[in-house]
């Protein structure tokens, strides 16, 4: 009788399977592909420690690839080109802080083989990657602010607001001093100059209000709880035109 009925013996019955091994993309075979080809290109074999090296190198350069993409595949989904609207700081500084440990356990994983010292510099290129990509992502999500540059149109606005105030306090007496018709005719001119400054700047933003209002009042019209709708719905961008609202729906 066999001693030893299992054909394949553990040799260390203490080391445990990995739950979640890292299995190889085409991508990644297709540099390996291209590192030995270039080995035997001069038409001999190798030496064991050239082929070593190469492929050292190889499995850092592709646990820093798969690191990279981890990121920028969990950052798509938090603030990429396809989310439209504006995600909280503080959310996205959490979101960027997982999807970055996340992807560096993923490159630690991989890049198993070598010495160290390869090793730490091409996880500190793939940190130096990913946090560029940080910044990129960050930049993306601050321009769909929709108080981003509020000050290019909050400022004239108190202006031309003093310059109201001013100007009513001057039109009591403008009557019999002519200081005070000046006055309030100047500040007339700057009032109206303010707010066709405000208007000429900002008309994108104002476009943009517009079609959100629009996008809202169709939902809300068509049955949808309107604060529902303020909750659901994205500001849109800039070059976006509104669609038209649904037809109310029937009795």
């Amino acid at each position: 009788p066999n001693p030893n009925p299992n054909p394949n013996p553990n040799p260390n019955p203490n080391s445990q399977p990995d739950p979640n091994p890292h299995l190889r993309t085409a991508l990644e075979l297709r540099r390996y592909v291209a590192t030995y080809t270039k080995l035997f290109a001069a038409g001999t074999f190798p030496a064991a420690t050239t082929m070593l090296a190469a492929t050292v190198k190889t499995n850092n350069e592709n646990a820093r690839q798969t690191a990279l993409r981890a990121y920028q595949r969990g950052m798509d989904r938090e603030c990429g080109p396809e989310v439209k609207a504006y995600v909280n700081t503080k959310k996205l500084e959490l979101a960027h802080t997982y999807h970055r440990k996340s992807a560096l356990a993923q490159f630690d994983k991989i890049a198993s083989i070598g010495a160290r010292a390869a090793v730490a510099e091409v996880r500190a290129e793939a940190v130096e990657a990913i946090d560029n990509e940080w910044a990129r992502y960050s930049a993306l999500n601050s321009a769909r602010n929709p108080l981003k540059n509020v000050e290019s149109f909050l400022v004239p606005a108190v202006i031309g607001m003093v310059a109201i105030v001013l100007r009513f306090f001057s039109s009591t007496c403008s009557s019999f001093s002519d200081t005070c018709a000046a006055a309030s005719d100047t500040l007339s001119f700057v009032t109206t100059a303010t707010f066709m400054f405000i208007f000429i700047t900002n008309i994108t933003f104002f476009k943009m209000l517009a079609d959100y209002a629009m996008i809202i009042y169709g939902k809300v019209a068509s049955g949808e709880d309107i604060m529902v709708s303020l909750a659901t719905t994205a500001l849109p961008k800039g070059d976006e035109a509104a669609a038209p609202p649904p037809a109310p729906a029937a009795a």
